[in-house]
């Protein structure tokens, strides 16, 4: 029996991280952002593509410190999206996506129930109505049919969850996207560095959104980029990050004051520091998720595909956030399997704890204020999705999962995770 193993991914910091966050905390250096008597030409700049905006000489300034903007310059030329604005997390970000993408109190919008609290929170953080649509047994994305059919005269945006960095069946989303005229965010919170059809994830929708929390592939501890490739979502998103009615006046247009009523949700100047330093690794870290990730599921493939399947990948570059599969073994039981393989020190998990139309929430339609906004106007059943969205609740109770593929997981960890499989077929399975 295996002792307890440490499979968890941890922040790769090298000396020069360490000494870049020493020397800005000697200078008294943490944040940058100025919210108020903004630089005169700022309006201008809030339109600016973010590659080169570091190159900007102000220390501080309405869009932040020199950190923060290389920060936003770097990402733009990864993700190769002309605009890049830092958040203080992803969960912000999908909220601040919405708001600069325009929504309205009461807008539908329509994504996954197999995704974290924090997808369907920032929906409703920005007054929109979470609707559910089913998702697909191999790829745990959201099922195009399934979204069809979900569509009503309300639904105005689509957020797309690339759930273990997989982007599904994209290329049909975008299509009944722009059948219906909605808008699609992509939540690539799992995503950072990963191809679709060979063209970087992030520029499939109106915006996009990455996470760089830990124990993410890029970790800053906290924090998120919003990403697009519209002028004004761009300028939208810096106006409602940063205490935007600083710079609107009374000439402004109805349109470009909307939804920009003075939010903080700024990164600090160490969070992107740190972020700067990352990228700089982010080639080595995504190579190593992927060697981790393929000499364990090519493994699995050849030895226990009796037990595991795993999670069907389509994008043409992958770097594993965890790893998912579904348990088609039939000796025993999934719950049995987890607990023999947590016995034996690998962690293995069931994935979702609970479903979003599980939530206590949702299925009571409980949000903002005693009239429970944004439903204000009109209920949604969230019970029913239990009987609806099969294929999600199929998931839900067949599916397992490996949190965490990064450094400094290795080959040798892989197959200490392979040995306790083998420990688990060799008892249950083979006797039969």
């Amino acid at each position: 029996m295996y002792k307890k193993i440490d499979f968890k991914s941890y922040p790769y910091l090298e000396k020069n991280s360490i000494k870049l966050v020493s020397k800005l905390l000697k200078e008294k250096n943490l944040s940058n952002f100025v919210g108020s008597k903004v630089e005169a030409n700022i309006k201008k700049m809030i339109t600016y593509k973010s590659i080169g905006l570091e190159r900007y000489k102000a220390k501080s300034s309405f869009l932040g410190g020199y950190y923060v903007r290389k920060f936003e310059s770097e990402w733009s030329k990864k993700t190769e999206c002309k605009y890049s604005i830092s958040v203080n997390s992803a969960t912000t970000g999908i909220t601040v996506a919405l708001l600069a993408a325009d929504i309205q109190p009461g807008d539908e919008v329509i994504t996954t129930p197999y995704t974290f609290t924090a997808t369907v929170g920032a929906i409703l953080g920005a007054n929109g109505v979470p609707v559910f649509c089913d998702i697909e047994k191999d790829t745990l994305c959201i099922d195009p049919v399934s979204l069809e059919k979900k569509i009503s005269k309300f639904t105005k945006f689509i957020v797309v969850v690339h759930w273990g960095g997989n982007a599904g069946n994209l290329n049909e989303i975008i299509k009944i996207a722009k059948k219906y005229n909605l808008k699609i965010i992509e939540d690539a919170s799992h995503s950072p560095g990963h191809s679709y059809k060979n063209k970087k994830i992030g520029n499939f929708g109106i915006a996009s959104i990455f996470s760089f929390n830990q124990p993410k592939n890029l970790m800053t501890g906290e924090g998120g980029m919003v990403c697009t490739n519209n002028q004004s979502v761009a300028r939208k998103s810096r106006l409602i990050r940063n205490h935007g009615e600083a710079i609107i006046e009374d000439n402004e247009s109805i349109n470009s004051m909307q939804n920009c009523v003075g939010y903080n949700y700024r990164l600090t100047e160490i969070q992107a520091a740190i972020g700067c330093e990352q990228i700089k690794s982010m080639k080595k870290l995504n190579k190593i998720r992927k060697q981790n990730f393929n000499y364990l599921i090519e493994n699995i493939n050849k030895k226990y595909k009796h037990i595991l399947t795993p999670q069907k990948i389509l994008n043409s570059e992958h770097y594993a956030y965890i790893s998912l599969f579904l348990f088609c073994g039939k000796a025993i039981s999934r719950n049995k399997f987890l607990e023999e393989a947590n016995k034996l020190g690998v962690p293995f998990g069931s994935g979702i704890s609970r479903l979003m139309y599980e939530h206590p929430n949702l299925k009571k339609n409980i949000c903002f204020g005693k009239k429970n906004f944004p439903w204000v106007n009109r209920r949604i059943n969230y019970k029913s999705c239990r009987k609806e969205l099969k294929n999600t609740e199929y998931v839900k109770k067949n599916y397992v999962c490996l949190f965490n593929m990064g450094w400094p997981l290795n080959k040798n960890k892989m197959t200490k995770i392979l040995n306790v499989i083998s420990i688990i077929d060799e008892r249950f399975f083979k006797k039969k």
